[in-house]
């Protein structure tokens, strides 16, 4: 008997990750033999085994791994055979075990690849959750080569990519960690099992969080009942670290089950959390529940009906975000009907103060994947969504992702980060709502505590981003006769070497600021104003540790003379005549000299380098100065006084002409927007600085911009799942076929059928359906308890989930394809059958019924018409087609082939 896994769920793997963090999902299969100590080996071949490793393999299906590691080893001791061994390294990886599952698999690839060929995937996966990245790249290659059978060669090998994607992705994250501390919580907080579910109290910034409390290693496969519960904790800071955990005080322990996940709504007022119990096959089904805070004090729970799901199906991992207006959404994870994957992020909109639950939704495939998205945590002051998966492109297990969004609608999902995220299982990551520098999450990386191997547990972390401090330079103008404000001072930021930073205003009822960030630097201020001699300061954020604020005061002595007045230079980018940001300072100056001085009339002059056609320049240059012009006049200032004039390339300021070559900073000195006065302010003049502007700067940004972005697109496109048509994968895999030959030899069939008319074209057209569209595979893929294909609907081409559930007599649609197939006119109004139900979808628009009539829908090869089609919101698959609607058209499904064979 091999152990056969749903691959779905195979991360999946060890307790109290999931539903409570408590139980694992692991779909075991086993081979029909004549004998009980007969099973199969990785290729359905017959092996006799022992009293003992049956012993051992019932521990590992009840999920004793410990003890049923100390039989396999021992029996393999004293008769080293290859189905005890593999058993072996296997039970090693779902204690999560990796040194000795890495160990064992290399072994059994050594010795026993032929009869399990999986034996190479689980050693590259090993290699992986050891962190050892550049030795499983090669391995997890191999894997895709594996001669696995059946259905689960194309899984594999799709999974095989996918995995060895994440070890490059490790790779990339690795050459730029993130800056933070992650602290163990220790012993007051963490035990040697699993400590899960942290988050902060919003009233008093306490820990709550679950645990379950054991010194000895727990046995489920004995005998003994195990009594062991699940409860809530709470701990408060003490100095640098935790107080020892107590159980939080309110109703929520007293329930007499599993309970954990807890979560606050925004304003600390309704506490959500989980409660889970064993059903009759000890499975964990888990319920969500929901308390009140009404006078001091936590009210009884209340089990939200509208939320969980139906026996048989788990509702868990609760958390409250805000959408646009200001809407409370009930995030949570459920592996009910509906789901893409294993375990996928729901939600439900919350109303009436919690007192009503709009009807679940599914998040969508931008997070879910057909792996498991689990430990959601909203963070509202970031307006970001963080959540868990193994099913998107990871460095080791389960990751934490991040994504920003609502509802249905989400950015791609990113994944955070080294050291955040590690080799092995990472989640339950959560943030100070009032910070977001500081947060917790759960993690088996070595390092915490455990009963056996140093990954075997998940403890608790608390996390510190390492933010330098960012300093601000306040200030006033002041009249040094009387200590009034001075209004409309020009103010100048520099380092000690009059290299310009920043400029502003001054005001009498508000302070000039600076934002200078994170910068250690010395800074000197001037200031200039008709009327009054020039001002100086100067002040340092040299050796400062904290966040500050630094004030100045400037005083400046009233005077007569002329006073002048410095305006910056605009620059733009190469064959652009946008405005870059930096440059709004420098206009908002020109702006306040404007205002102030409503006589004056400027023209506005732009110069381009040298580079490209004379004309061409000349009409750059033009756009570019009138730029200048709409910006003054969105603020205010009358077109008649602004005098757009471009210069092009006429008036160089260096000696890149024509032929000569140049570097790209002597170039960006030419590209530039000066200013000449039409008119005379009385008691000052206006002089340019051309040398002082920071076209320098602007270039630097320019580069960091565009490495930035080279930056996020690898990091995206690593974090591509490979998905596709697993059939196809199959096929070329089998027959060598590139993806050229394929679509020649089709062109070349689609040739000789509209030639000569076969037997089979006959029977269809005998049988008075129209004729199916070719080149649509015919083979399914398993997928867990469905299977996906190809099909037709209408003619527009789309996936489908074929579901063999006799109660699922009528197809399904989601409502985002009725509206994909009414846009491009595949359906109309008329489609929909009187009578039915009257339902609202995403789009907004109202449907009189919930029900339509599809003409053609095309399986594969088989064709059905008049097909009924119920529109549900709550799917996200395109398509659901029940076997009961295959069956009523003459079909069914032949296992051998996984194909549709019809009468």
């Amino acid at each position: 008997m091999e152990l056969k896994i749903n691959f779905k769920k195979m991360a999946m793997k060890k307790y109290i990750v999931v539903v409570l963090s408590f139980f694992v999902f692991i779909t075991t299969g086993f081979a029909q033999s004549t004998r009980p100590d007969e099973v199969t080996d990785g290729n359905g071949k017959k092996v006799r085994i022992s009293r003992q490793i049956m012993l051992a393999d019932e521990l590992l299906r009840s999920g004793s791994y410990y003890n049923a590691i100390d039989i396999y080893l021992q029996e393999y001791q004293e008769d080293p055979d290859n189905y005890t061994g593999y058993q072996l390294a296997y039970t090693y990886f779902l204690a999560r075990d990796y040194k000795n599952s890495e160990t064992w698999f290399k072994k059994m690839v050594s010795i026993a690849i032929a009869d399990y060929p999986k034996a190479q995937y689980y050693y590259a996966l090993s290699l992986k959750m050891n962190g050892k990245y550049d030795e499983a790249i090669p391995e997890f290659a191999k894997a895709q080569k594996a001669k696995v059978k059946g259905s689960e060669a194309a899984v594999l090998k799709r999974m095989a990519k996918n995995e060895g994607k994440g070890c490059e992705l490790a790779k990339v994250l690795a050459a730029e960690p993130l800056k933070v501390e992650i602290t163990h919580l220790g012993a007051n907080i963490n035990n040697n099992y699993t400590d899960f579910s942290p988050t902060y109290d919003p009233k008093t910034q306490n820990l709550i969080y679950a645990s379950l409390v054991s010194k000895e290693i727990i046995d489920l496969g004995a005998s003994k009942k195990v009594e062991l519960k699940s409860k809530i904790f709470t701990a408060q800071r003490q100095g640098e670290g935790w107080t020892s955990g107590k159980e939080f005080s309110g109703p929520f322990n007293e329930l007499g089950s599993q309970v954990g996940n807890g979560a606050f709504s925004p304003d600390g007022q309704r506490f959500y959390f989980t409660q889970c119990q064993a059903n009759e096959q000890l499975k964990m089904e888990c319920k969500i529940y929901m308390s009140e805070f009404v006078g001091g004090e936590w009210a009884k729970p209340k089990e939200l009906n509208d939320i969980n799901a139906p026996a048989g199906f788990t509702t868990t991992h609760p958390t409250v975000g805000v959408a646009k207006g200001n809407k409370e959404i009930l995030y949570f994870t459920s592996n009910r009907e509906g789901t893409v994957g294993g375990m996928d992020i729901w939600y439900s909109e919350i109303r009436n103060e919690g007192k009503e639950y709009t009807a679940p939704q599914n998040c969508g495939r931008k997070i879910n994947t057909a792996g498991d998205e689990v430990t959601p945590f909203f963070s509202v002051k970031e307006n970001m969504l963080y959540f868990s998966s193994n099913g998107l492109i990871n460095i080791g297990g389960l990751d934490i992702f991040k994504t920003q969004g609502s509802m249905k609608s989400w950015d791609p999902a990113m994944n955070i980060g080294l050291p955040v995220n590690s080799s092995v299982d990472d989640f339950y990551y959560s943030v100070d709502n009032k910070k977001s520098r500081t947060g917790f999450m759960v993690s088996n990386r070595p390092g915490g505590f455990s009963v056996k191997s140093e990954t075997c547990c998940d403890d608790i972390y608390e996390i510190e981003y390492i933010v330098p401090p960012v300093f601000t330079i306040m200030g006033r103008i002041l009249n040094s006769k009387d200590n009034t404000p001075i209004e409309g001072a020009s103010v100048n930021l520099m380092k000690v070497s009059r290299m310009k930073l920043d400029s502003a205003e001054s005001k009498i009822d508000k302070m000039f600021s600076f934002y200078r960030g994170t910068e250690y630097e010395t800074y000197i201020l001037t200031s200039a104003k008709n009327g009054f001699y020039p001002g100086q300061g100067k002040v340092s954020t040299v050796g400062l540790l904290e966040d500050d604020t630094i004030y100045i005061d400037i005083p400046m002595d009233p005077i007569i003379p002329q006073i002048p007045i410095e305006v910056k230079n605009i620059y733009y980018p190469l064959d652009k005549w946008n405005l870059r940001p930096e440059s709004f300072v420098s206009l908002d100056s020109l702006y306040n000299i404007l205002t102030f001085h409503p006589g004056i009339i400027l023209e506005i002059g732009s110069h381009t380098d040298s580079r490209s056609s004379t004309q061409y320049n000349d009409t750059l240059s033009q756009k570019r100065a009138q730029s200048v012009v709409d910006y003054l006049i969105e603020k205010g200032i009358s077109p008649e006084r602004l005098q757009a004039k471009g210069y092009g390339e006429r008036n160089l300021k260096n000696k890149c002409k024509d032929g000569v070559k140049c570097t790209e900073e002597e170039h960006q000195i030419n590209r530039r927007t000066e200013f000449k006065i039409l008119g005379e302010i009385p008691n000052s003049i206006i002089k340019y600085d051309q040398g002082e502007i920071d076209a320098m700067k602007a270039l630097e940004r320019e580069k960091q911009e565009k490495a930035d972005a080279e930056k996020n697109k690898k990091l995206l496109d690593l974090q591509q799942l490979e998905e596709g048509d697993e059939g196809s994968e199959v096929k070329q895999d089998n027959s060598q076929t590139t993806t050229t030959e394929t679509k020649t030899d089709t062109k070349t069939d689609t040739k000789t059928d509209t030639k000569t008319e076969t037997k089979e074209d006959k029977k269809v057209k005998d049988s008075g359906k129209p004729a199916g569209k070719a080149g649509v595979d015919p083979v399914l893929v398993k997928k867990g308890n469905v299977y996906e294909g190809n099909a037709v609907v209408n003619g527009v081409d789309t996936k489908y989930f074929l579901n063999p559930n006799p109660q699922l007599k009528l197809s399904m649609i989601s409502d985002e394809f009725y509206i994909k197939l009414k846009s491009e006119g595949a359906i109309s109004a008329s489609d929909i059958k009187a009578g039915g139900k009257t339902i609202e979808i995403s789009d907004g628009t109202t449907l009189t019924g919930d029900i339509i009539v599809i003409k053609t829908i095309q399986l594969g090869e088989s064709v059905f018409t008049n097909v009924e089609a119920r529109i549900n919101p709550t799917i996200t698959q395109n398509m659901v087609v029940g076997g009961p609607v295959v069956e009523a058209n003459g079909c069914s499904l032949d296992m051998k082939s996984l194909k549709l064979k019809c009468k």
